[in-house]
C-alpha cells in the first residue's frame, strides 16, 4: 500500500519518529545499543546558540549532571545555559533517511504504511480474516518479487501459551503447477515478527515472492504456530489456522531472468529485503509544513479566579492544544499585549500532561503513559473498560501548553509546526482578560440627609450596578462641620453608612453627626479597578429655633413714627449652643421674618396673649400677615398689636419663634 500521512494516521506517525529519533540517539549504524550522546551514535546532539527570539520549548537539550541529556521543557529562556539540538525526524523522507539504520535497530521500523489494513487471526476460531482493500484489490500482481508484505495480527496469548516463544510459518499453495501438474506449494517465513507496537498481539510480514506471484489466480494459504526439537526430531507444538484463499492478479505473462532460489520449500526472503534498503538522500526543499489544527483553542473572554475574599485576584492557568496533521513536531509561544498601550508583556507558560478524558482515540492527538519521571508516547486503547488484554496503563495523558493568565490584556497563542526545516503557524483565538466596568450609580446619595429628632439616625445607601465579574468595595468620607477635606471613615466600608446623631451638640464641632458625606464605589476585576464618586449629602439636625429679642421700646405712639428711621425692630439669633453656626451655608441657610397685626382671640383675653408672647409660648391664632413686611424692622400705619415671627431655615428645615408684641396706639 502507499506510504502517505494525514491527519486519520498522523498519531500514529509521530508515535514512530519519537521511537525511531530515540532509537537513533541510542543505537549505532549497525544496530548495537549505545550510551545516551555516544560519540558512535547514528543521531547527534549538537551544541547551538541560542537567542530568546530563536529559542523554541521541548526542541532542545540541556545537560542534567546526573541524566546526561534531558530534554528542555522551561517556557523562560536561561542565558548562562547550554543547549544543544537533536531534532526528532518529523517527515517520511527524512525517515527514510535512516532506513538502513533502522532496519539494522529493529524491522519493525520496516512496517509501512502504518495504517495498512493487516489480516486478522481469530486463534479461538483459527480463521484469516482478509481485509476488504485486498478482497477488492487482490495481494499482489502476477511476477511481483517481494513488493508486497502482508501483515498478520493475532492475540500473543493462547490457553496459556505465549505464541511469541513459537516459530510461524505461512503454509501456501499457488496457482501454478509443476511439470506434473501439482500445484506448487511452500512455506515462507515472516520477514518481521512485532510485540511492541500493539501489546497483547503479533504482527508479522509475509513477503510475497515470485514462487507466489508466478501466477496469476487463487493463492490459498495458512498460518502456523509451532515448535521443533531439533534433538528429538519432533514436532513439540502446532496451532494452525484454516486455510484461507487470496488472489493474484494478472500481469503480462513474460518470462523474467532465472532466479536462483533454495531447492527446499522454505523460502527466506529476509536477506533480500535486508539488502533493498538504501538511505534517502534528504532534499530540505522537499518537504512543506502543514498548519497546526486547534484541538482545544483559547476562549474569547476569561476573568481572573477569585481569591478567599471573592476578589478576582488569582492567576488561571489555562491549555491549549494544536495537532500535527502531516506528523511534524508542535512547538508554542504565548503573547499578551496591554490593553491601553499595546505593549508586549511576558506570559509565563509551561507544557503541561494532563489526564486524557478520550475514551476513544481522536484524529492526530497524540496521548501518553507515564514511565517513571518520564511521559513516553502511548498506543494502545484508552478505554480500560475495553481493555481485552489488561494492557491499559492507568493513566493516559495529553500534551498541553499551558498558560498562566495573571491580569488584564489580550492573550493569544501560536503553535508552528516543523517538519524538519520547514514550519507552519496557526494562531489561536484572542482572549481579553477585560478591564473592570465604571459603576453605574442608579440611585445616587441625597442633597441632603436629616437627622430627625425622633432617632437622629440616618442611612445612606446609594445603588450601583455593573456588567460584568467584580466586586463592589465601598469608602465613606466626611467633610466635618468647620473642617476643609473630606476624610476616610473609619469602619465606613459597607454599601450603606448609618449615621448616628444622638443630639449631643458641640459649639466647636457642631452637632453629632452633622457634616458632608460621600463614598466611592469601586469596581475590583483582574487586579484592576475602576471607581466613580457619589453626589455629596449634606447631613444635619433639623433647624434649631431662633433666639428673638426686641430692640427698643413695646410700646409706640403713631404720632411719634415721623420718619423711615423710626419703626418696630426685632434681632434674631442662632443659639452659640447649637453648633449650626459651624456649617450653616450662605444663600440656602437664612432667617426670615414675618410681621403680623394680632387679632384678638375668640375670647378676647388680650393680656393673657401678650404674657404668652413674653414668655415665649404664644401661638398664632387668626392673625394676618402683613404683604411685604419680612425684614426685621416694620413701620406700622395703624394702631394695634403687632409682633414678628423670625423663621429659621437650615438645610431644609424650618424653626420659628415668635416676637413679644407690640402696642401702637393712634395718641
Amino acid at each position: 500500500m502507499i506510504t502517505y500521512v494525514n491527519k486519520a494516521n498522523a498519531d500514529k506517525y509521530s508515535f514512530l519518529y519519537s521511537r525511531a529519533s530515540e532509537d537513533l540517539r541510542t543505537h549505532d549504524a549497525t544496530g548495537k545499543k549505545v550510551e545516551y550522546g555516544d560519540s558512535n551514535a547514528v543521531k547527534q546532539f549538537d551544541k547551538v546558540t541560542l537567542t530568546a527570539e530563536t529559542y523554541q520549548p521541548n526542541r532542545y537539550y540541556i545537560i542534567d549532571t546526573e541524566k546526561g541529556y534531558k530534554l528542555c521543557t522551561d517556557d523562560v529562556f536561561k542565558e548562562d545555559v547550554e543547549y544543544f539540538q537533536s531534532d526528532d525526524i518529523t517527515s517520511l523522507d527524512e525517515y527514510f533517511s535512516y532506513i538502513v539504520q533502522l532496519n539494522e535497530i529493529s524491522r519493525r521500523y520496516t512496517i509501512l504504511p502504518l495504517d495498512e489494513e493487516v489480516f486478522t487471526i481469530d486463534a479461538n476460531a483459527r480463521t484469516i480474516t482478509v481485509p476488504p482493500s485486498f478482497v477488492k484489490n487482490g495481494i499482489g500482481v502476477q511476477g511481483d518479487e517481494v513488493a508486497e508484505i502482508v501483515y498478520f495480527k493475532i492475540n500473543r496469548f493462547f490457553d496459556a501459551i505465549d505464541l511469541d516463544t513459537k516459530d510461524i510459518y505461512i503454509q501456501w499453495r499457488s496457482a501454478a503447477v509443476d511439470e506434473k501438474g501439482n500445484p506448487i506449494e511452500g512455506v515462507s517465513v515472516p520477514w518481521v515478527k512485532d510485540v511492541e507496537s500493539e501489546p497483547g498481539f503479533i504482527i508479522f510480514g509475509w513477503p510475497l515472492s515470485s514462487k507466489i506471484t508466478q501466477k496469476a489466480g487463487n493463492i490459498q494459504f495458512a498460518v502456523r504456530f509451532y515448535e521443533f526439537n531439533e534433538d528429538t526430531d519432533t514436532l513439540t507444538y502446532s496451532l494452525s489456522t484454516l486455510t484461507q484463499t487470496a488472489v493474484i492478479k494478472p500481469a503480462l505473462d513474460f518470462d523474467l531472468p532465472a532466479i536462483i532460489l533454495d531447492k527446499t520449500k522454505i523460502d527466506d526472503a529476509s536477506g533480500m529485503i535486508s539488502d533493498r534498503f538504501e538511505n534517502t538522500e534528504l532534499n530540505s526543499g522537499a518537504v512543506k509544513a502543514e498548519a497546526p489544527v486547534w484541538t482545544k483553542n483559547l476562549v474569547e473572554h476569561i476573568d481572573l479566579a477569585e481569591d478567599a475574599q471573592g476578589f478576582r485576584t488569582v492567576p488561571v492557568e489555562y491549555d491549549v492544544q494544536a495537532i500535527s496533521t502531516d506528523a511534524g513536531q508542535i512547538s508554542y509561544i504565548w503573547k499578551k499585549y496591554n490593553l491601553k498601550t499595546d505593549a508586549r508583556e511576558d506570559v509565563v507558560h509551561v507544557i503541561s500532561m494532563r489526564e486524557t478524558e478520550d475514551t476513544v482515540r481522536q484524529d492526530g492527538v497524540l496521548y501518553y503513559r507515564q514511565d517513571g519521571e518520564a511521559y513516553i508516547l502511548y498506543s494502545g486503547t484508552l478505554d480500560p473498560d475495553n481493555d481485552p488484554n489488561g494492557e491499559h496503563p492507568g493513566k493516559v495523558y495529553q500534551k498541553f501548553s499551558t498558560g498562566t493568565l495573571d491580569g488584564v490584556g489580550r492573550y493569544f497563542v501560536i503553535a508552528t509546526n516543523r517538519v524538519r526545516q520547514s514550519t507552519a503557524t496557526a494562531k489561536s483565538v484572542e482572549c481579553i482578560v477585560p478591564y473592570p466596568q465604571e459603576p453605574v450609580i442608579e440611585t445616587n446619595l441625597p442633597a441632603t440627609g436629616i437627622l430627625l429628632a425622633e432617632d437622629y439616625d440616618l442611612t445612606l445607601a446609594p445603588v450601583a450596578t455593573k456588567e460584568d465579574a467584580g466586586k463592589f468595595t465601598y469608602q465613606w468620607y466626611k467633610q466635618a462641620p468647620g473642617e476643609e477635606g473630606f476624610v476616610a471613615i473609619e469602619g465606613g466600608t459597607s454599601a450603606t453608612l448609618t449615621i448616628d446623631g444622638t443630639g449631643e451638640e458641640s459649639p466647636e464641632t457642631g452637632a453629632v453627626g452633622d457634616g458632608y458625606y460621600k463614598v466611592d464605589i469601586t469596581n475590583n476585576l483582574n487586579k484592576e479597578f475602576a471607581t466613580i464618586t457619589s453626589e455629596i449629602c449634606r447631613v444635619t439636625h433639623t433647624a434649631c429655633q431662633p433666639v428673638v429679642s426686641v430692640i427698643g421700646d413695646l410700646n409706640f405712639k403713631l404720632s411719634d413714627i415721623v420718619d423711615e428711621n423710626e419703626y418696630l425692630e426685632v434681632n434674631a439669633e442662632i443659639p452659640a449652643t447649637s453648633g449650626e453656626n459651624c456649617q450653616r451655608v450662605e444663600g440656602v441657610d437664612k432667617i426670615e421674618y414675618q410681621w403680623y397685626r394680632y387679632f384678638a382671640g375668640l375670647n378676647g383675653n388680650v393680656e393673657d396673649d401678650v404674657l404668652k408672647a413674653d414668655e415665649g409660648t404664644y401661638v398664632k391664632d387668626s392673625d394676618k400677615a402683613i404683604e411685604g413686611a419680612t425684614n426685621p424692622t416694620f413701620q406700622p400705619n395703624t394702631d394695634g398689636y403687632y409682633f414678628c415671627e423670625v423663621t429659621n431655615v437650615y438645610n431644609g428645615t424650618t424653626a420659628s419663634k415668635i416676637s413679644r408684641f407690640f402696642r401702637v396706639i393712634t395718641a
